[in-house]
């Protein structure tokens, strides 16, 4: 097939466009909002246990059968925090590149927790498409625990989440792992790899109890997570 100079023309512009796209320096976004929650056992988590413990048909001795039930039992008390149905917010703490600041249950009820996050997040993107909210693991864990716990209140998330979610919600987690399948890193793991301090591990498992008795302690771990997360974010992003 013959090409005639307009067209030899147009395909020569169009290349040199598509390296430049390709090549060109990204631009930065304007402004970052990053994000954590901490979670707790919600008052009316008996409401969703189940009256039976599903345990391992193999077993036939009834004093292990007790045993499995007894485990089954306390696995699901444990993961309570987990679930959006048996969790609750015990805090949320959000942050630019100056500061911090943080919600939390003694402040303020659940709902009024959601209710000024959401606002926050529509004050924060308004109807700029560059600035961005990001957190660390926040498509899998912390958005969908938002979200559902606002249905539960008949809070509707804020800037039609449902249709830019992944526009403007950038997973650190995601980034970092470049989203290989079973490949999660924790923010701890990924804050001692890049030579950052890293988490206090038993305040993360235990964050509820730790709240309930030394409230400085706890949020000062919830700050920590921002601070951590924007310094990944420095680097990565």
């Amino acid at each position: 097939m013959k090409l005639n100079n307009n067209t030899m023309i147009n395909t020569k512009i169009e290349l040199e466009e598509t390296i430049q796209e390709l090549f060109e320096p990204k631009k930065k976004v304007s402004r970052i909002l990053y994000f954590d929650i901490e979670t707790g056992t919600a008052p009316d988590y008996l409401n969703f246990m189940p009256d039976e413990f599903s345990i391992s048909k193999v077993l036939k001795d009834e004093s292990k059968i007790k045993e499995a039930k007894r485990k089954a039992k306390e696995d699901f008390l444990q993961k309570c925090c987990l679930s959006p149905i048996t969790g609750r917010i015990i805090a949320i703490g959000t942050g630019d590149e100056k500061s911090c600041s943080i919600m939390h249950e003694e402040i303020m009820s659940e709902k009024e927790m959601l209710e000024n996050f959401w606002k926050m997040i529509k004050e924060h993107l308004g109807s700029s498409y560059q600035n961005i909210i990001c957190g660390w693991n926040i498509k899998s864990f912390d958005l969908p625990f938002l979200c559902t716990r606002s249905w539960k209140y008949g809070i509707v998330p804020e800037y039609n989440i449902k249709q830019r979610y992944s526009d403007v919600f950038i997973d650190l987690t995601e980034l970092f792992s470049f989203k290989y399948k079973d490949s999660f890193v924790s923010l701890d793991t990924a804050s001692r790899f890049l030579g950052f301090e890293g988490k206090e591990i038993q305040v993360s498992k235990h964050y509820e109890s730790i709240y309930k008795v030394d409230k400085e302690k706890a949020l000062k771990h919830l700050e920590n997570d921002i601070i951590l997360t924007r310094q990944i974010a420095n680097i990565i992003i």
